[in-house]
């Protein structure tokens, strides 16, 4: 778990706690609710947060076949959202054996930004 904010692999990724609540949803339905999140920056890309699987409701997740390969991270596997109204491929990643120097994310989820609404607000 992070306690506090780390540095890796020459100040290409930092982490830390995010002390406020991040929420996920698609088309209005919940699908993360966490005080716990790690806002997660990378390069000079605008920060993602990473969430504790188990603040993240899996009831219409279903494996994908897709995997990436991240050489700061390792490797990613997806998880694609099915409902009876809709389904969204690939609507989330996570690294289940991370690089050591960015454990802290091994059990932990990311959403596609651009295929959910984020919400971060006070606790």
């Amino acid at each position: 778990m992070l306690t506090t904010p780390k540095t890796v692999w020459d100040g290409h990724i930092t982490m830390s706690l995010e002390k406020r609540r991040v929420v996920v949803k698609v088309n209005g339905v919940c699908l993360a609710d966490s005080t716990d999140a790690i806002q997660f920056c990378e390069g000079d890309r605008a920060p993602i947060y990473y969430i504790p699987i188990s603040d993240v409701d899996r009831s219409n997740l279903v494996a994908s076949t897709l995997l990436t390969h991240c050489r700061w991270k390792g490797e990613a596997s997806y998880l694609t959202y099915k409902s009876e109204q809709q389904t969204v491929e690939n609507i989330l990643w996570m690294y289940p054996h991370a690089h050591t120097p960015v454990a802290e994310i091994r059990d932990c989820v990311s959403f596609d930004v651009s295929k959910v609404i984020v919400t971060v607000s006070e606790r």
